[in-house]
């Protein structure tokens, strides 16, 4: 069954979409200078309706969400003395999932239509226009809002063969993607946030499902 997620006014999800950027883009190394953004202290001026937007972020792979998160619930659902980023991550989208405002179930992929020569011309030019405008920016708010990473989206389950052959030959980013179109994780939940790791159980899946040789 797929869960349906809270809804989200669209002006505030455009506004927090902006800000998000803006703040993962300049938020440097600095811990003071990460929380004393104004970026920062606006997103937590919008209170708890911002929370499932932050939380579909962290869901798709962004970090640096969770003193925010704590800020604006008043709650911590990490236990005491756990640091390992990616079972933080998974404590607060667990956390966010049993009070309906971020979904982790998405509907299953049925089988694959054929990848015409079209659609696949396409996603290399989507891809390579992605990959320059983003360059540097590692799994952040603009590199999974660029548009041309939105269009490989919506392309659906055809886009799914075409992401693993780049993902196998070295290309990356593409995690959240995958889980996204085809309604699946095959990666155990100890070696989430290791990328090589993510990357070999998503090849493995591929290969499995007759994807990628």
């Amino acid at each position: 069954m797929v869960m349906q997620e809270a809804k989200v006014d669209a002006k505030l999800e455009q506004r927090f979409d902006e800000l998000a950027a803006q703040w993962i883009r300049e938020r440097g190394g600095a811990s003071i200078r990460v929380h004393d953004h104004p970026a920062y202290a606006e997103i937590l001026a919008m209170g708890e309706p911002a929370i499932p937007l932050i939380l579909r972020h962290l869901r798709d792979g962004a970090w640096h969400w969770h003193s925010l998160l704590s800020e604006l619930s008043g709650e911590n659902p990490v236990p005491l003395g756990e640091f390992d980023r990616e079972h933080i991550r998974e404590f607060w989208l667990k956390w966010g999932e049993e009070r309906g405002m971020v979904a982790m179930e998405v509907e299953a992929m049925g089988a694959v239509p054929e990848v015409s020569p079209e659609i696949e011309q396409r996603f290399l030019e989507l891809v390579e226009q992605w990959r320059n405008e983003t360059r540097g920016d590692g799994v952040g708010t603009r590199t999974l809002k660029h548009p041309s990473y939105l269009e490989i989206l919506e392309m659906g389950p055809p886009a799914v063969p075409l992401i693993l052959r780049d993902l196998a030959a070295g290309g990356g980013f593409w995690i959240g993607a995958l889980v996204k179109l085809t309604g699946e994780d095959p990666v155990p939940a100890a070696e989430r946030g290791r990328n090589a790791k993510m990357r070999e159980a998503w090849l493995a899946w591929g290969r499995a499902h007759g994807l990628i040789e």
